[in-house]
């Protein structure tokens, strides 16, 4: 806290200077030093995953003395942001993140998205010709795709390294990736082949979060896809489709790459015709006295670094049931959050039985802090586990029936998770 205190102190003293005529792509000094002043203060207060970070919270000040000197010195914006996310990263913990605004407002749309599974990059959605879902993607503009993750990695937020990988998307690619570059691909015959990609002619994704329902055979087995629980309606779409299937001998929820947003109480209760019970949480405890135990000698005092309240979590009655036939959920490494949040009573109390891989393994509500239109911080403030008390961050839930697709299973368009999922419901 010594080392915040010198920050903020400098911080005060740049706010007296004027950076008005700050050229284009850099970040004013009075800005950096207030980012991170605010996010050291925030970690040492709020983050609740020290178990996990790669350092513990005796070494943050020596750490964070070692980043804040390149940081400072960072003009450049973009070299800036890499660097705080750096920082952020060292935490592995996936609701502890640095958002450039900037980054979001310029990006252009990649067209396509891969996983990483078989130890192979495979597209597994793609909107541009010629880059077919099942492609595995070697190389980028000549560097393999192992070594630029390799070169990214260290600045991924993630719990884990399979979420790690699962991360590796979206800004991590945009904000290095030129305007247009060719990927060399191999095919299912094991052909290569160059695509060349001009973002600037992509259009933006279309919005695919809309929950959707079917009948897979009407009267008896129904199908529920929801991609997101991000909005409100999102979940009560779902409790809507409930009510509409209320009445099929089996239902199918589904929230494979649903990386979540609000917990959905309602569709729980929809759903659950026993009692049920959540995650367990934990969160630190920020003591003066603490804080001075943990930073003295004496033996056993150690302990006090890191405090932490935790409580269980009670069952709770069903109500407002709307189905009480066989429920399937079916889940994957995407399916995060406030989607695990939903799942996880599920799989404690067995109301349902739960088809295909675990889960991405981070929840939690963060402590967000918003500087003006540059950027924000999100710090992991909850530490949950399983409802018996058993880890979950980094580990995910584990499915009752694991299925993990092929490559070969894009490539012919079958879906064997779904498919066993019809089978389980008789079908």
């Amino acid at each position: 806290m010594r080392l915040l205190l010198y920050v903020i102190i400098v911080l005060n003293i740049i706010s007296l200077m004027s950076f008005n005529d700050a050229k284009a792509g850099t970040l004013p000094l009075k800005d950096r030093v207030w980012i991170l002043s605010k996010t050291y203060q925030a970690v040492s207060l709020y983050f609740a995953h020290w178990g996990s970070a790669s350092y513990g919270p005796e070494k943050a000040d020596s750490v964070f003395q070692v980043f804040i000197s390149k940081a400072i010195q960072a003009e450049d914006r973009s070299a800036f942001t890499h660097l705080t996310r750096e920082y952020m990263a060292l935490l592995q913990n996936s609701h502890t993140s640095y958002t450039d605004f900037e980054e979001y407002r310029i990006a252009l749309p990649l067209g396509f998205e891969w996983m990483y599974f078989d130890d192979e990059w495979v597209v597994v959605e793609s909107r541009i010709l010629g880059l077919r879902v099942g492609d595995v993607v070697d190389s980028i503009d000549g560097v393999t795709v192992e070594s630029l993750y390799q070169k990214l990695k260290p600045s991924v937020c993630a719990s884990s390294e399979s979420a790690r990988r699962g991360s590796f998307k979206g800004w991590a690619l945009s904000t290095y990736l030129s305007e247009s570059f060719t990927m060399t691909l191999r095919d299912h015959r094991g052909d290569s082949k160059t695509v060349l990609i001009n973002r600037n002619s992509l259009d933006e994704r279309v919005d695919s979060n809309m929950t959707t329902g079917s009948w897979i055979k009407n009267p008896d087995v129904a199908y529920i896809k929801i991609p997101s629980f991000a909005k409100q309606e999102h979940a009560e779409d779902a409790v809507n489709m409930v009510d509409k299937y209320k009445d099929a001998s089996s239902l199918i929820i589904d929230v494979r790459g649903n990386p979540g947003g609000n917990a959905p109480s309602m569709l729980t209760a929809a759903l659950m015709d026993q009692p049920y019970r959540r995650f367990s949480e934990s969160t630190p405890i920020s003591i003066a006295l603490f804080r001075y135990y943990a930073e003295s000698s004496g033996p056993w005092w150690g302990k006090f670094r890191d405090s932490h309240m935790m409580w269980g979590s009670s069952f709770t009655s069903p109500d407002n049931t709307l189905f009480r036939g066989k429920l399937i959920i079916l889940i994957d490494r995407k399916t995060g959050s406030a989607a695990e949040d939903f799942v996880v009573s599920f799989k404690d109390n067995k109301r349902a039985l739960i088809i295909g891989e675990n889960s991405f393994g981070s929840s939690g509500q963060p402590y967000s802090y918003q500087f003006g239109d540059i950027g924000s911080i999100s710090i992991g403030t909850k530490r949950v586990y399983l409802p018996d008390g058993s880890p979950f961050e980094g580990v995910g839930i584990t499915p009752d029936i694991t299925i993990i697709p092929t490559r070969n299973n894009l490539y012919e368009d079958y879906d064997p998770v779904l498919g066993r999922a019809m089978e389980e419901a008789g079908m």
